[in-house]
């Protein structure tokens, strides 16, 4: 429900979501940059979002962790 909440308000918006408060985005950054609100092709300014693919957001930072040497 959280990812559903988050997706609408960005649509609205035009801010992407920050799953648990995490303001990271594998690819991108806050501004949702579809240049198309609806249809297939608004998917594409979703992804970078950890809540369009949350394995892969959660992959990407916990590598730029690891190499910053604060993973622990």
């Amino acid at each position: 429900m959280a990812e559903s909440r988050s997706c609408e308000s960005c649509i609205k918006t035009g801010r992407r979501g920050t799953p648990f408060g995490i303001r990271f985005w594998y690819q991108g950054g806050e501004e949702w940059s579809s240049q198309h609100e609806r249809g297939s092709e608004a998917e594409e300014g979703c992804v970078g979002c950890g809540w369009y693919n949350f394995e892969a957001w959660r992959n990407v930072l916990n590598q730029k962790i690891a190499e910053s040497g604060n993973d622990g």
